[in-house]
């Protein structure tokens, strides 16, 4: 056995033995500090550009971050999806499915990092003419000069954030940790340096933003490429011999919650005022046990329909499809071709809820930023009001995101240890879990609400000591209106997020969808029709509290079902 087997029974093994407790603490700290150093990635470009540049440039900065959030998502589609593979695959003891997977969200990452650079590079004032610039606008020339820099290291950025999502799965959270402490010294390093020292202005914080991502990315690929990692990071193929038990196709023992949803499967960008979940969604078993069992090699005979039997013969003379290969409209792809689509499309199946929130969330931002342009003016009463509004609702989404990054780093901590063990039938573990991370996520939320209420024109000041009467009369306003129910929230994160591993993805992304979109657009554009800025600002606390509500409605009953399932382990002969 090698180093790395050693590394697979201690890491992993590890989330269905130690106290949960324990764990919980082990998992989260490191991934909360991850997560707000991400987000200090973006305030901190945020505090620099506002003292060194001015009010307006952070409007700029507002008008890119739609289109940095579309690039989240993609990194959190193959990031957290094969991630969530991982820490199944390991969980159900089928390392090499997990390795595969590992490789296949690196080139997967690369990829599309690239080809999201050239479209930006390609169509850069368009978009950003999308995401509520206005012609003449004077934050529009600093969007510009902030994105197009952004846009080269596009790949770094892709590479470091998805690939941490992997390290974490395999029980390594403190590599993760570590790589995201790299990047934010580096980038609160090199921001005064660049902005005040070589007066690069929002060049200079778009440079020490990629530098430091592509620290990050260095030090998260030469862990991945080392015999430290449980799953090791491999440019080229694994060679398996055919009977090995990680083939994809081998058949994984049913897991409990096969018996509680047969569906088939369908939750860091916090922005102004509204922020989306970007906490990992650690799949189901039971959608990890539907995707394994379907043969990525399917084979069927092109017989005529007869009624179904058991064990039903080929009709005769009908040809079989040549074994590892997949019959697409009369196209049989090589076995290789076949097989490496089958891991993309798990890895897309794990990761698709947070995709599709975080495409949610671009929008979202586009609606606020608009908003912005349409009442800004009339509200503030001066000729810049839509880029001063921009400026304060910047603002207001950065110190959002810091509060919300610590519930977001609790879900993700707990997740490995909820997939885990609910793929381990060992439920009331996964409970406690649960049980935990909701206490947690609601006190941080708790103290970020007392804060913001207390000191909204404190924190302003932290952005812009010298900001116009304007700035300061309405974001201290706006983030007082936006964080109502923010200690809601941190219920409705976990909870939301819990219906994932019991085998519920769908209502997952209904009531991550609920709080974030289907209430919350109509509602600021309902809002803002009728009372203008505020209104548009209001619509934030709406839409939390009333999402509250349906998740607690729900979850009652999900959490029943875990705690039958708990009393059925224990009941269980020789359960543990």
């Amino acid at each position: 056995m090698d180093h790395s087997d050693n590394n697979v029974s201690y890491a992993a093994d590890r989330l269905g033995t130690e106290p949960v407790g324990k764990l919980l603490l082990r998992f989260s700290i490191p991934a909360i500090t991850g997560m707000i150093v991400n987000a200090l990635y973006n305030v901190v470009d945020r505090l620099f550009v506002g003292q060194g540049v001015g009010e307006i440039a952070l409007g700029g900065l507002s008008l890119v971050m739609p289109l940095m959030t579309i690039t989240m998502a993609f990194s959190m589609l193959f990031g957290i999806g094969a991630a969530n593979m991982i820490s199944m695959r390991l969980g159900q003891q089928r390392r090499g499915d997990a390795e595969s997977a590992l490789n296949h969200c690196f080139w997967l990452l690369l990829g599309t990092g690239l080809l999201l650079m050239a479209l930006g590079l390609t169509f850069l004032e368009p978009l950003l003419l999308l995401t509520g610039a206005q012609e003449g606008s004077g934050a529009l020339p600093y969007a510009k000069g902030y994105y197009r820099i952004i846009l080269y290291g596009q790949v770094f950025s892709m590479v470091s954030f998805g690939m941490s999502h992997c390290t974490r799965a395999q029980g390594f959270p403190t590599v993760t940790m570590t790589s995201m402490l790299i990047g934010a010294c580096m980038n609160i390093a090199l921001d005064p340096l660049f902005i005040f020292v070589f007066g690069w202005g929002v060049e200079g914080a778009a440079w020490a933003t990629i530098i430091s991502q592509l620290a990050s990315a260095i030090w998260i690929l030469s862990f991945s490429f080392s015999k430290k990692a449980s799953v090791r990071l491999r440019l080229g193929p694994r060679k398996l011999p055919p009977q090995h038990s990680d083939a994809i196709s081998a058949e994984p023992a049913r897991q409990p919650s096969d018996e509680l949803s047969q569906q088939p499967s369908a939750e860091p960008s916090a922005e102004p005022a509204r922020q989306l979940d970007v906490s990992s969604s650690e799949p189901s078993p039971q959608l990890a046990t539907e995707l394994a069992q379907q043969p990525l090699a399917k084979t069927s005979p092109e017989s005529p329909p007869v009624p179904p039997a058991p064990s039903a013969p080929h009709a005769p003379g009908a040809p079989a499809s040549p074994a590892g290969r997949t019959p697409l409209r009369g196209f049989a792809l090589p076995p290789g071709i076949a097989r490496s689509l089958g891991f993309v499309r798990q890895i897309m199946s794990f990761g698709m809820a947070q995709f599709l929130l975080q495409i949610a969330a671009s929008g979202v931002q586009i609606v606020y930023n608009n908003s912005m342009k349409w009442y800004g003016a009339s509200a503030l009463g001066v000729d810049n009001g839509g880029d001063i509004a921009l400026s304060g609702l910047n603002i207001v989404g950065s110190m959002s995101m810091m509060i919300l990054m610590p519930v977001f780093g609790i879900n993700q901590g707990a997740q490995p240890i909820l997939g885990y063990n609910y793929g381990a039938k060992k439920y009331g573990r996964a409970l406690s879990a649960y049980s935990r991370a909701v206490t947690a996520a609601i006190l941080v939320c708790t103290a970020g609400f007392v804060l913001t209420e207390a000191a909204p024109v404190a924190i302003v000041r932290l952005f812009t000591p010298s900001g116009s009467a304007a700035l300061l009369y309405f974001a201290p306003l706006a983030m007082r209106i936006a964080n109502i129910m923010l200690p809601l929230n941190g219920f409705s994160i976990v909870s939301s997020n819990m219906f994932v591993v019991t085998g519920r993805p769908r209502m997952s992304i209904l009531l991550s969808m609920l709080r974030q979109v289907i209430l919350l657009i109509p509602c600021m554009l309902l809002f803002g029709r009728v009372w203008g800025l505020v209104g548009v600002v209001a619509a934030t606390p709406v839409a939390d509290g009333l999402s509250a509500l349906v998740t607690g409605a729900v979850i009652i009953f999900e959490l029943k079902n875990m705690r039958r399932l708990a009393k059925s382990e224990i009941a269980a002969p020789g359960a543990p």
